[in-house]
């Protein structure tokens, strides 16, 4: 859907996409592949998905910027990014039905 609903407005202007809790970054090589004028930044909290993550964009020609932090910490978050994003996308992990019991409700404000 954001492929479909971005490719006219990625011919006249440059979009920032930012993929949140990007894993192993297939959603982001994706967006960069099918949106090749795009800069798309992944961030996960996790070193070791973003190690996956460089390699996948690696072997797949897909340049991303890659960001380790905390999606929760905007302090700090907003020092690494300071740009506006024209796509948010997101995929996060699953949350088992007994975890959603001790989950709270946050707004992000990027």
């Amino acid at each position: 859907m954001i492929i479909k609903e971005s490719s006219e407005r990625a011919v006249s202007q440059k979009l920032n996409i930012l993929d949140i809790c990007a894993g192993s970054g297939c959603i982001a090589i994706a967006l960069k592949k099918n949106i090749p004028h795009s800069t798309v930044s992944a961030i996960d909290i996790s070193e070791d998905a973003l190690k996956v993550a460089e390699e996948n964009s690696m072997v797949n020609n897909t340049p991303l910027n890659l960001i380790n932090a905390d999606i929760f910490k905007l302090q700090t978050l907003n020092l690494k990014l300071q740009t506006h994003f024209d796509i948010i996308v997101s995929n996060p992990p699953y949350v088992m039905k007994s975890e959603m019991k001790e989950m709270t409700e946050r707004e992000i404000k990027v």
